[in-house]
Protein backbone atom coordinates (compact mmCIF):
# COMPACT_ATOMS: atom_id res chain seq x y z
CA UNK A 1 0.00 0.00 0.00
CA UNK A 2 1.52 3.32 -0.79
CA UNK A 3 1.26 5.73 1.57
CA UNK A 4 1.22 9.64 1.84
CA UNK A 5 3.51 11.43 4.16
CA UNK A 6 1.47 12.69 7.12
CA UNK A 7 2.30 16.31 7.18
CA UNK A 8 2.26 16.69 3.53
CA UNK A 9 -1.67 15.03 3.59
CA UNK A 10 -4.31 17.71 2.33
CA UNK A 11 -1.34 19.61 0.81
CA UNK A 12 -0.13 17.81 -2.46
CA UNK A 13 -2.04 16.29 -5.50
CA UNK A 14 -2.51 12.23 -4.64
CA UNK A 15 -4.11 10.90 -7.98
CA UNK A 16 -3.91 7.12 -7.19
CA UNK A 17 -3.04 4.89 -4.37
CA UNK A 18 -2.23 1.23 -4.44
CA UNK A 19 -4.76 -1.49 -3.66
CA UNK A 20 -5.11 -2.50 -0.14
CA UNK A 21 -8.17 -4.49 0.80
CA UNK A 22 -10.95 -4.51 3.88
CA UNK A 23 -12.34 -6.16 6.55
CA UNK A 24 -10.68 -7.38 10.03
CA UNK A 25 -10.50 -6.63 13.43
CA UNK A 26 -8.04 -4.73 15.43
CA UNK A 27 -7.30 -3.88 19.23
CA UNK A 28 -8.71 -0.67 20.71
CA UNK A 29 -6.58 2.20 20.54
CA UNK A 30 -4.12 2.89 24.09
CA UNK A 31 -3.89 5.92 25.99
CA UNK A 32 -0.16 7.05 25.80
CA UNK A 33 1.40 8.47 28.82
CA UNK A 34 4.52 8.90 27.19
CA UNK A 35 6.90 12.03 28.40
CA UNK A 36 8.18 13.59 32.00
CA UNK A 37 4.78 14.51 32.65
CA UNK A 38 3.27 10.75 33.19
CA UNK A 39 -0.29 12.38 31.70
CA UNK A 40 -2.46 11.32 29.20
CA UNK A 41 -5.70 12.73 27.81
CA UNK A 42 -7.20 13.64 30.68
CA UNK A 43 -5.40 16.37 31.93
CA UNK A 44 -2.21 18.05 32.32
CA UNK A 45 0.33 18.07 36.00
CA UNK A 46 0.38 21.32 37.64
CA UNK A 47 3.47 23.17 37.47
CA UNK A 48 4.45 21.71 34.06
CA UNK A 49 5.72 24.11 31.52
CA UNK A 50 3.71 24.70 28.37
CA UNK A 51 3.85 22.72 24.99
CA UNK A 52 2.69 19.47 22.60
CA UNK A 53 2.38 16.03 23.97
CA UNK A 54 1.32 12.96 22.89
CA UNK A 55 -1.90 12.04 24.88
CA UNK A 56 -2.70 9.14 22.76
CA UNK A 57 -0.95 6.25 20.95
CA UNK A 58 -2.43 3.95 18.17
CA UNK A 59 -1.15 0.11 19.36
CA UNK A 60 1.96 -1.61 17.46
CA UNK A 61 1.42 -4.23 15.34
CA UNK A 62 3.63 -6.70 14.86
CA UNK A 63 6.31 -6.14 12.48
CA UNK A 64 5.46 -2.58 12.05
CA UNK A 65 8.40 -1.08 10.21
CA UNK A 66 9.37 -4.32 8.77
CA UNK A 67 8.70 -5.47 5.08
CA UNK A 68 5.26 -6.52 4.90
CA UNK A 69 4.81 -4.98 8.73
CA UNK A 70 1.87 -2.99 10.01
CA UNK A 71 1.46 0.42 9.94
CA UNK A 72 -1.14 2.53 11.83
CA UNK A 73 -1.36 6.20 11.30
CA UNK A 74 -3.37 9.19 12.65
CA UNK A 75 -4.51 11.25 9.55
CA UNK A 76 -7.02 13.93 10.62
CA UNK A 77 -8.45 15.47 13.81
CA UNK A 78 -11.40 17.93 14.26
CA UNK A 79 -11.37 20.24 17.94
CA UNK A 80 -15.58 21.13 17.04
CA UNK A 81 -15.82 22.61 20.93
CA UNK A 82 -14.34 22.35 24.41
CA UNK A 83 -15.38 19.10 25.15
CA UNK A 84 -15.81 17.54 21.64
CA UNK A 85 -13.15 16.50 19.46
CA UNK A 86 -12.79 13.69 16.64
CA UNK A 87 -9.99 12.11 14.59
CA UNK A 88 -9.65 9.46 12.23
CA UNK A 89 -7.01 6.74 11.70
CA UNK A 90 -5.89 3.76 9.62
CA UNK A 91 -5.36 0.50 11.37
CA UNK A 92 -2.72 -1.33 8.75
CA UNK A 93 -1.95 -4.74 10.80
CA UNK A 94 0.81 -7.13 9.68
CA UNK A 95 0.01 -8.33 6.20
CA UNK A 96 -2.18 -5.15 6.23
CA UNK A 97 -3.40 -5.63 2.42
CA UNK A 98 -5.78 -8.08 3.44
CA UNK A 99 -7.21 -6.21 6.64
CA UNK A 100 -7.14 -2.49 6.50
CA UNK A 101 -9.52 -0.68 8.62
CA UNK A 102 -10.47 2.80 9.28
CA UNK A 103 -11.04 4.18 12.66
CA UNK A 104 -13.36 7.07 14.13
CA UNK A 105 -12.50 8.34 17.94
CA UNK A 106 -14.32 10.92 19.84
CA UNK A 107 -13.19 12.74 22.61
CA UNK A 108 -15.74 14.59 24.96
CA UNK A 109 -13.77 15.81 27.81
CA UNK A 110 -12.96 12.89 29.74
CA UNK A 111 -11.24 9.95 27.63
CA UNK A 112 -11.42 8.41 23.79
CA UNK A 113 -14.29 6.70 22.48
CA UNK A 114 -14.35 4.87 19.51
CA UNK A 115 -17.18 4.91 17.08
CA UNK A 116 -18.12 2.67 14.08
CA UNK A 117 -16.21 3.48 10.89
CA UNK A 118 -18.04 4.96 7.86
CA UNK A 119 -20.08 2.23 5.62
CA UNK A 120 -19.23 1.36 2.21
CA UNK A 121 -16.66 -1.49 1.30
CA UNK A 122 -13.18 -1.19 1.67
CA UNK A 123 -11.33 1.07 4.15
CA UNK A 124 -10.90 4.99 3.46
CA UNK A 125 -7.11 5.04 2.94
CA UNK A 126 -5.02 8.79 3.63
CA UNK A 127 -5.33 11.33 2.92
CA UNK A 128 -8.57 11.43 4.77
CA UNK A 129 -10.37 14.30 6.49
CA UNK A 130 -12.95 14.64 9.51
CA UNK A 131 -14.78 17.86 10.04
CA UNK A 132 -17.15 18.48 12.57
CA UNK A 133 -19.38 21.44 14.25
CA UNK A 134 -20.83 19.66 16.94
CA UNK A 135 -21.46 15.78 18.26
CA UNK A 136 -24.18 15.28 16.25
CA UNK A 137 -22.96 17.10 12.76
CA UNK A 138 -19.54 15.10 11.69
CA UNK A 139 -17.97 14.21 8.42
CA UNK A 140 -15.68 12.13 7.05
CA UNK A 141 -14.37 12.36 3.56
CA UNK A 142 -11.71 9.83 2.41
CA UNK A 143 -10.32 7.49 -0.64
CA UNK A 144 -10.57 4.47 -1.27
CA UNK A 145 -8.43 1.71 -3.42
CA UNK A 146 -11.12 2.03 -6.25
CA UNK A 147 -10.28 6.26 -6.50
CA UNK A 148 -13.71 6.68 -5.21
CA UNK A 149 -14.50 9.15 -2.37
CA UNK A 150 -16.72 8.02 0.42
CA UNK A 151 -18.53 10.96 2.05
CA UNK A 152 -20.03 9.89 4.96
CA UNK A 153 -22.32 11.99 8.15
CA UNK A 154 -22.20 10.97 12.01
CA UNK A 155 -25.82 12.47 13.49
CA UNK A 156 -24.77 10.87 16.73
CA UNK A 157 -26.07 7.12 16.56
CA UNK A 158 -25.94 6.70 12.92
CA UNK A 159 -23.81 7.44 9.71
CA UNK A 160 -25.71 8.53 6.15
CA UNK A 161 -23.41 8.21 3.22
CA UNK A 162 -23.18 10.49 0.25
CA UNK A 163 -22.04 10.33 -3.08
CA UNK A 164 -19.58 12.01 -4.76
CA UNK A 165 -17.49 11.51 -8.11
CA UNK A 166 -14.55 9.40 -8.72
CA UNK A 167 -10.98 10.60 -9.48
CA UNK A 168 -11.77 13.19 -7.06
CA UNK A 169 -9.43 14.21 -4.15
CA UNK A 170 -11.27 16.45 -1.23
CA UNK A 171 -8.45 18.48 0.27
CA UNK A 172 -10.57 20.10 2.73
CA UNK A 173 -14.35 20.87 4.53
CA UNK A 174 -15.86 23.25 6.38
CA UNK A 175 -18.55 22.63 8.73
CA UNK A 176 -21.06 25.21 9.86
CA UNK A 177 -24.38 23.55 11.07
CA UNK A 178 -26.56 20.64 9.88
CA UNK A 179 -28.01 23.11 6.96
CA UNK A 180 -24.70 24.46 5.67
CA UNK A 181 -21.69 22.46 4.78
CA UNK A 182 -18.46 23.37 2.47
CA UNK A 183 -15.94 20.42 0.67
CA UNK A 184 -13.08 21.84 -1.11
CA UNK A 185 -11.10 19.72 -3.37
CA UNK A 186 -9.85 18.58 -7.22
CA UNK A 187 -11.37 16.73 -10.00
CA UNK A 188 -8.84 14.83 -11.95
CA UNK A 189 -9.32 14.70 -15.85
CA UNK A 190 -7.45 11.92 -17.37
CA UNK A 191 -8.24 13.44 -20.87
CA UNK A 192 -6.08 16.30 -19.89
CA UNK A 193 -3.98 14.55 -17.40
CA UNK A 194 -5.13 17.94 -14.99
CA UNK A 195 -6.88 18.77 -12.46
CA UNK A 196 -10.27 21.19 -11.83
CA UNK A 197 -11.56 22.76 -8.87
CA UNK A 198 -14.25 21.26 -7.20
CA UNK A 199 -16.00 23.19 -4.48
CA UNK A 200 -19.92 22.45 -3.69
CA UNK A 201 -22.03 22.57 -0.55
CA UNK A 202 -24.44 21.33 0.91
CA UNK A 203 -27.95 22.47 1.98
CA UNK A 204 -28.96 19.97 4.80
CA UNK A 205 -31.33 18.55 1.48
CA UNK A 206 -28.96 18.98 -1.59
CA UNK A 207 -25.66 19.66 -2.59
CA UNK A 208 -24.65 22.68 -5.05
CA UNK A 209 -21.58 23.56 -7.30
CA UNK A 210 -19.89 26.30 -6.06
CA UNK A 211 -17.40 28.22 -8.81
CA UNK A 212 -13.99 28.24 -8.03
CA UNK A 213 -11.28 30.81 -9.57
CA UNK A 214 -8.65 28.02 -8.13
CA UNK A 215 -8.21 24.23 -7.19
CA UNK A 216 -8.53 24.17 -3.49
CA UNK A 217 -5.36 22.58 -1.80
CA UNK A 218 -6.21 24.23 2.01
CA UNK A 219 -9.00 25.68 3.22
CA UNK A 220 -10.12 28.40 6.42
CA UNK A 221 -13.41 28.85 7.57
CA UNK A 222 -13.86 32.08 9.57
CA UNK A 223 -18.01 31.93 8.74
CA UNK A 224 -20.16 31.06 6.28
CA UNK A 225 -19.36 34.61 4.43
CA UNK A 226 -16.01 34.28 5.40
CA UNK A 227 -14.06 31.58 3.84
CA UNK A 228 -10.53 31.36 2.64
CA UNK A 229 -8.79 28.81 0.62
CA UNK A 230 -5.51 28.72 -1.06
CA UNK A 231 -4.29 26.73 -4.37
CA UNK A 232 -3.52 27.26 -7.68
CA UNK A 233 -5.33 29.04 -10.49
CA UNK A 234 -7.30 27.56 -13.06
CA UNK A 235 -5.62 28.20 -16.73
CA UNK A 236 -1.90 27.58 -17.65
CA UNK A 237 0.57 27.39 -15.63
CA UNK A 238 1.08 26.76 -11.43
CA UNK A 239 0.22 30.13 -10.30
CA UNK A 240 -0.30 29.91 -6.58
CA UNK A 241 -2.53 32.34 -4.66
CA UNK A 242 -5.47 32.64 -2.46
CA UNK A 243 -9.13 33.29 -2.77
CA UNK A 244 -11.82 34.99 -0.46
CA UNK A 245 -15.34 34.63 -0.17
CA UNK A 246 -17.75 37.14 0.88
CA UNK A 247 -21.06 35.45 0.96
CA UNK A 248 -22.05 35.91 -2.49
CA UNK A 249 -18.54 35.47 -5.24
CA UNK A 250 -15.10 35.25 -4.38
CA UNK A 251 -11.59 37.52 -4.43
CA UNK A 252 -8.42 36.25 -5.82
CA UNK A 253 -5.20 37.23 -4.42
CA UNK A 254 -2.32 36.53 -5.57
CA UNK A 255 1.07 36.15 -3.80
CA UNK A 256 4.00 38.80 -4.30
CA UNK A 257 6.77 37.42 -6.43
CA UNK A 258 9.40 35.05 -5.04
CA UNK A 259 12.62 37.35 -4.63
CA UNK A 260 14.75 36.54 -7.55
CA UNK A 261 17.53 34.44 -6.00
CA UNK A 262 14.88 32.00 -4.51
CA UNK A 263 12.76 32.01 -7.96
CA UNK A 264 16.20 31.04 -9.81
CA UNK A 265 16.25 27.64 -8.27
CA UNK A 266 12.86 26.98 -6.50
CA UNK A 267 9.06 27.56 -6.84
CA UNK A 268 5.54 26.83 -4.37
CA UNK A 269 5.31 23.39 -4.12
CA UNK A 270 2.63 23.61 -1.25
CA UNK A 271 0.46 25.72 0.94
CA UNK A 272 -1.98 25.97 3.93
CA UNK A 273 -3.69 28.82 5.30
CA UNK A 274 -5.09 30.19 8.93
CA UNK A 275 -7.82 32.71 8.44
CA UNK A 276 -9.31 35.32 11.75
CA UNK A 277 -11.09 37.38 9.52
CA UNK A 278 -11.13 39.36 6.25
CA UNK A 279 -8.36 41.61 7.46
CA UNK A 280 -6.57 38.85 9.04
CA UNK A 281 -4.85 35.86 7.12
CA UNK A 282 -2.15 33.80 7.33
CA UNK A 283 -0.27 31.43 4.64
CA UNK A 284 2.71 29.17 5.23
CA UNK A 285 4.16 28.36 1.93
CA UNK A 286 6.66 25.39 1.06
CA UNK A 287 8.94 25.51 -1.55
CA UNK A 288 10.54 22.90 -3.60
CA UNK A 289 13.20 22.47 -6.16
CA UNK A 290 13.57 19.68 -9.20
CA UNK A 291 14.08 17.28 -6.19
CA UNK A 292 14.28 18.46 -2.86
CA UNK A 293 12.01 20.98 -0.85
CA UNK A 294 14.03 24.51 -0.54
CA UNK A 295 12.56 26.36 2.65
CA UNK A 296 9.08 28.23 3.66
CA UNK A 297 7.53 31.42 3.77
CA UNK A 298 5.15 32.65 5.72
CA UNK A 299 2.69 35.70 4.70
CA UNK A 300 0.27 37.60 6.27
CA UNK A 301 -2.77 39.58 5.21
CA UNK A 302 -4.08 42.51 6.65
CA UNK A 303 -6.81 43.18 4.75
CA UNK A 304 -5.28 45.48 2.09
CA UNK A 305 -1.72 43.59 0.98
CA UNK A 306 0.16 40.72 1.87
CA UNK A 307 3.62 41.14 3.89
CA UNK A 308 6.16 38.30 4.25
CA UNK A 309 6.84 37.70 7.86
CA UNK A 310 10.51 36.05 8.60
CA UNK A 311 10.90 33.07 9.89
CA UNK A 312 14.04 32.94 12.21
CA UNK A 313 14.83 29.55 11.62
CA UNK A 314 16.23 27.71 8.48
CA UNK A 315 13.55 25.06 7.27
CA UNK A 316 13.22 22.59 4.28
CA UNK A 317 9.48 22.21 4.30
CA UNK A 318 5.47 23.08 5.47
CA UNK A 319 3.28 21.29 6.54
CA UNK A 320 0.24 22.10 8.82
CA UNK A 321 -0.97 25.85 9.90
CA UNK A 322 -3.74 26.57 12.72
CA UNK A 323 -4.45 29.44 14.90
CA UNK A 324 -3.36 29.85 18.83
CA UNK A 325 -6.89 30.88 19.93
CA UNK A 326 -5.42 34.65 20.39
CA UNK A 327 -4.58 35.70 16.94
CA UNK A 328 -1.55 33.54 16.39
CA UNK A 329 -0.25 30.47 14.81
CA UNK A 330 1.29 27.67 15.18
CA UNK A 331 2.66 25.98 12.32
CA UNK A 332 4.42 22.26 11.69
CA UNK A 333 7.82 22.27 9.45
CA UNK A 334 10.95 20.52 9.32
CA UNK A 335 13.79 22.53 10.61
CA UNK A 336 17.51 22.12 10.34
CA UNK A 337 18.85 22.10 14.13
CA UNK A 338 22.31 23.29 15.26
CA UNK A 339 24.84 21.73 14.39
CA UNK A 340 23.36 19.52 11.87
CA UNK A 341 20.79 17.25 11.07
CA UNK A 342 17.14 17.78 10.08
CA UNK A 343 13.75 17.72 12.90
CA UNK A 344 10.57 18.40 12.87
CA UNK A 345 9.35 21.20 14.81
CA UNK A 346 5.90 23.04 15.81
CA UNK A 347 7.12 26.89 15.26
CA UNK A 348 5.00 29.15 17.18
CA UNK A 349 4.39 33.03 16.35
CA UNK A 350 2.39 35.57 18.35
CA UNK A 351 2.55 39.51 18.67
CA UNK A 352 5.96 39.61 16.28
CA UNK A 353 7.84 36.62 18.06
CA UNK A 354 9.05 33.57 17.38
CA UNK A 355 9.50 29.91 19.41
CA UNK A 356 9.25 26.92 18.53
CA UNK A 357 8.95 23.10 20.05
CA UNK A 358 10.50 19.83 18.56
CA UNK A 359 8.05 17.82 17.68
CA UNK A 360 7.24 15.17 20.26
CA UNK A 361 8.59 11.76 20.10
CA UNK A 362 6.93 8.11 20.05
CA UNK A 363 8.92 5.08 20.82
CA UNK A 364 11.65 7.46 20.62
CA UNK A 365 11.30 9.17 17.22
CA UNK A 366 9.84 12.25 16.09
CA UNK A 367 6.29 12.27 15.22
CA UNK A 368 4.99 14.17 11.93
CA UNK A 369 1.85 16.11 11.75
CA UNK A 370 -0.59 16.08 9.33
CA UNK A 371 -3.70 18.46 10.46
CA UNK A 372 -3.42 20.59 13.25
CA UNK A 373 -6.99 21.79 15.04
CA UNK A 374 -7.70 24.36 17.83
CA UNK A 375 -10.44 24.17 19.86
CA UNK A 376 -13.06 27.24 19.35
CA UNK A 377 -12.86 29.03 22.68
CA UNK A 378 -9.86 27.66 24.34
CA UNK A 379 -6.25 27.95 24.56
CA UNK A 380 -5.94 23.95 23.75
CA UNK A 381 -5.22 22.85 20.63
CA UNK A 382 -4.69 19.13 19.34
CA UNK A 383 -2.65 17.50 15.78
CA UNK A 384 -2.90 14.27 14.03
CA UNK A 385 0.60 13.15 14.27
CA UNK A 386 2.76 9.29 12.92
CA UNK A 387 6.22 8.37 13.38
CA UNK A 388 5.79 7.03 9.82
CA UNK A 389 4.62 3.78 11.37
CA UNK A 390 2.72 4.60 14.26
CA UNK A 391 -0.24 6.80 14.53
CA UNK A 392 -0.82 9.12 17.61
CA UNK A 393 -2.67 12.55 18.74
CA UNK A 394 -0.84 15.10 20.20
CA UNK A 395 -2.13 17.87 22.41
CA UNK A 396 -0.82 21.46 23.73
CA UNK A 397 -1.47 22.17 27.38
CA UNK A 398 -1.19 25.68 28.19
Amino acid sequence: MQRVPLWLTGLIVVLAVAACGAGGGHPAPTASHAGPTGRGSAGQAAGVSPGWRVVQALPSEPGIGQPGGGSNEMVSVAAAGAGDVWAVGDLCPQQCATSDSTLVEHWAGAGWRTIPPPPGRGPLIPPTLISASSATNVWVFGDTVATTTRVARWNGSRWASFRFPRQLLTTAAAVFSRTDMWAFGEKFIPSTASSRPYVVRFTGRRWLPVLSPLVPQAASAVAPDDIWTVGTLTGPGQVWAAAHWNGSSWRTLRFPPLPPAVAARAEIGNAAIQAYSTRDAWVDIGLTTATDSYGIIVLHWNGQAWSKVPVPYQTQAAGAISGDGRGGIWMYAIGLPAPAGAGTYLYHYSHGRWSRQAAPALDGVATEMGVLSWRPGTNSGWAAASTGNRGALLRYFP
